[in-house]
């Protein structure tokens, strides 16, 4: 499935266009997460597409845009066959699931985190943007500044961001444009 040496997870945060500019992602197996926009000016390159499958979205625009679909929740594999009419072609299994929620210490992540997870899985190097784990009343996503980030007790992004820290201090992840 990937011919790429590295793989760049963009999550929808504010700080994506930034982190992209003046970046070739050409050289990345690129990764899009949820509702992701074109951006204006930019390389849009998408490979792989996870989400979770909202039933109500249009989801032929993101399946021109994209090869692959990854699927960031296990229990979704049905879902999203019968939402989409196409099975995921990378799936996290029961098993990592339970890893990453138990590492997480977190029973519901977010598709970003677990995307993330996903990619770290597959023994390449691993690149992230657009993930700001945005506080409430910050701007949440990064082509809407009239959407603010809300509480997310549901999430519980904090740990997600501390997760991320660590493995980034750890040099099992990397953030792009960041040496």
């Amino acid at each position: 499935m990937i011919k790429e040496s590295k793989i760049l997870v963009c999550g929808n945060g504010p700080s994506l266009p930034s982190q992209l500019k003046n970046i070739d992602i050409d050289e990345f197996f690129v990764v899009r997460v949820n509702l992701w926009h074109d951006i204006e000016g930019y390389n849009n390159k998408c490979d792989a597409w996870a989400f979770y499958p909202y039933f109500n979205i249009d989801f032929e625009w993101y399946f021109n845009r994209t090869k692959y679909i990854w699927m960031p929740h296990y229990s979704m594999y049905s879902d999203c066959a019968y939402a989409t009419g196409r099975k995921p072609d990378y799936i996290i299994s029961l098993k990592e699931t339970f890893d990453f929620h138990m590492e997480l210490n977190n029973p519901n992540p977010t598709s970003g985190a677990v995307s993330i997870y996903m990619a770290m899985l597959l023994d390449k190097p691993v690149y992230i943007a657009g993930f700001g784990f945005s506080k409430p009343g910050n701007q949440y996503y990064y082509n809407d500044s009239k959407v603010k980030a809300g509480n997310f007790e549901h999430h519980k992004q904090w740990i997600e961001e501390k997760w991320v820290n660590e493995q980034i201090e750890n040099g099992k992840l990397f953030k792009l444009g960041v040496k």
